[in-house]
């Protein structure tokens, strides 16, 4: 589980998940962005959100496996 400012779960999964971007909405929503997108990685997902950033860590972590 994130805990601490959004700043730091944010510092927190960029450190994790590097090669996303990791962006927080002032509003509370998540957003990871794999750009540009490397060729094996089609068809997959380039994009995911969430309402936290444990969601966001969740789908990202479901999707590295």
């Amino acid at each position: 589980m994130t805990t601490g400012t959004p700043n730091s779960a944010k510092a927190d999964l960029k450190r994790d998940f590097p090669d996303w971007n990791i962006i927080c909405s002032t509003q509370g929503g998540w957003w990871a962005q794999l750009f540009p997108v490397p060729r094996d990685r089609y068809p997959r997902e380039n994009m995911f959100n969430a309402a936290t950033a444990d969601g966001l860590r969740a789908k990202l972590a479901a999707d590295a496996s």
